[in-house]
């Protein structure tokens, strides 16, 4: 089969943002070959809890330092609100419905197959830049949705996972200690790209103590175990009908609070050692998060549910060689052009050979978001009915349309209402009719391209099982390690 299309936004505008990308390494100083280049990517991180983004808790002081000699970009958004679709578009410049690694339901069984793997037909990031003499490395905590299996590691030398049977969550001070031992002994004649992906703020949120000067800047967390406290924050926002309890959200959010805070405290050691060992002036360093997190909104609670803004606005923080002084960027972007601005910064006999690989300068009128269903414990429980449907955003100007399988379309203004509150959907009106038809086109072009789905995977590993029960996705009894996992996400 052909590979599909990607989306390719033209207008006479269309080449503005790949030309700005460009010119935005203007300001970087004097630089020794091709750039390193970092992509540290904070599972599960939502823009409006970081402080350089209006957040009046002290989350984040190494982001916002680092946001103070870089460019920040005021909105930034993920194409899908979980980890493998979200960090695939990062390493492709592809949708969730180009690249394929997302869930789907087989037309001939009707089961939901969750984490299909990336398409093979498509070029990563650490492909094209392993093929420019790049040494190729990633250091990923997210062992369920990144693992090996699921097709991203392609184009890596070494790609360190969690260690299989390993209960404990490997937090930020691990997935650092790991990615520098096998940075040192690299080759240094070569370039550096390394991917990280750090998980204290996804469940079971990181609660450890943080130092005394970090603790300062937060309420005290919660003692109860942030896993219990966060099931309880479900059971009252989908289980129930009444609003929940303001105190309950509270000890929630401050727990996810710290859980950032641990993901701060890795940027600063990462940026620490780049600076120590001498790599930092020649280092592209990209800062920004996978998804958000719900905490109540829309009625609902964590990720992978839904696609509102919550769920997609993430921070994006661009420190370029030899960058000195900050800047913020206000045009709208979407992770899917990550993979152009790693481009936009290598030297030009690189980027003519690699001209093509990625869809850049595609122009910033259209960006998409999809999620199709939501997990499968969520799929199988008690609320489950209204999340059985698969959603695409569509984003234009100040519009944003969802487009929605159940029919429940919804369309804002997310310059007059940025919470989407109000839902000005009008079936056979304008604007809705027409930016509903040009998201059902685009769709339609990509479900007809779809990929055959492989067998489902009906017998997942124990190791598997334990981590994706602790990261909330299953609900497997302990003790019952080979029974059938009630929606274990793997059907």
């Amino acid at each position: 089969m052909a590979p599909l299309a990607p989306v390719r936004r033209t207008s006479p505008a269309c080449a503005v943002r790949w030309l700005a990308l460009l010119g935005l390494a203007a300001c970087s100083g004097e630089r020794s070959g091709p750039p390193n280049v970092v992509l540290a990517v904070l599972d599960t991180v939502r823009a409006d809890h970081v402080g350089c983004y209006g957040y009046p808790r002290g989350t984040t002081p190494a982001i916002d330092e680092l946001a103070e000699r870089a460019d920040r970009y005021a909105v930034a958004r993920a194409t899908s609100s979980w980890t493998l679709p979200s960090h695939a578009s990062m390493l492709t410049g592809l949708y969730p419905f180009h690249h394929g690694a997302e869930a789907r339901r087989d037309p001939e069984t009707g089961l939901v197959r969750d984490a299909i793997p990336l398409r093979g037909d498509v070029a990563t990031l650490a492909e094209a830049l392993a093929s420019e003499g790049y040494q190729t490395v990633a250091v990923v905590a997210n062992g369920a949705y990144l693992s090996v299996e699921r097709g991203l590691s392609r184009g890596f030398e070494e790609y360190s996972e969690k260690a299989k049977g390993d209960l404990a969550p490997r937090r930020g001070p691990d997935v650092n200690a790991d990615a520098i031992e096998i940075l040192a002994r690299r080759d240094r004649a070569r370039p550096f790209f390394l991917l990280l992906n750090y998980m204290d703020a996804h469940r079971p949120y990181n609660v450890d103590a943080l130092p005394a000067a970090r603790a300062a800047r937060l309420p005290a967390p919660d003692p109860k175990k942030p896993g219990p406290l966060l099931d309880e924050l479900v059971t009252a926002v989908l289980e129930k009908e009444d609003p929940p309890d303001p105190e309950l959200v509270a000890r929630v959010v401050t727990q996810y609070d710290y859980g950032i805070a641990h993901g701060d405290l890795a940027i600063e050691g990462l940026v620490d050692w780049l600076e120590r060992a001498g790599e930092w002036e020649n280092t592209l360093l990209i800062v920004t998060a996978d998804h958000g997190e719900y905490l109540g909104e829309h009625d609902l609670v964590e990720h992978s549910k839904d696609i509102y803004e919550e769920g997609l606005r993430v921070p994006l923080v661009v420190r370029r060689p030899g960058q000195r002084e900050g800047r913020v960027i206000a045009q709208p972007i979407s992770l899917v052009e990550i993979p152009c601005i790693v481009l936009g910064e290598l030297p030009g006999a690189a980027r003519e050979r690699l001209a093509g690989t990625f869809p850049c300068g595609a122009g910033a009128e259209q960006s998409f978001a999809e999620l199709r269903y939501t997990r499968l414990k969520d799929l199988k429980a008690s609320y489950g009915a209204r999340f059985d449907r698969e959603r695409t955003a569509m984003y234009v100007g100040p519009w944003k349309i969802l487009r929605s399988t159940d029919g429940k379309h919804e369309l804002y203004d997310l310059e007059q209402d940025p919470r989407e509150t109000t839902n000005l959907f009008r079936s056979g009106e304008e604007p809705s009719q027409g930016l509903l038809a040009e998201v059902e086109a685009v769709r339609s072009r990509a479900d007809a391209g779809a990929l055959d789905l492989a067998p489902p995977e009906l017998t997942p590993s124990p190791e598997l099982l334990r981590e994706l029960r602790e990261m909330g996705y299953v609900d497997a009894p302990e003790e019952d390690e080979d029974a059938p996992a009630r929606g274990r996400g793997l059907e």
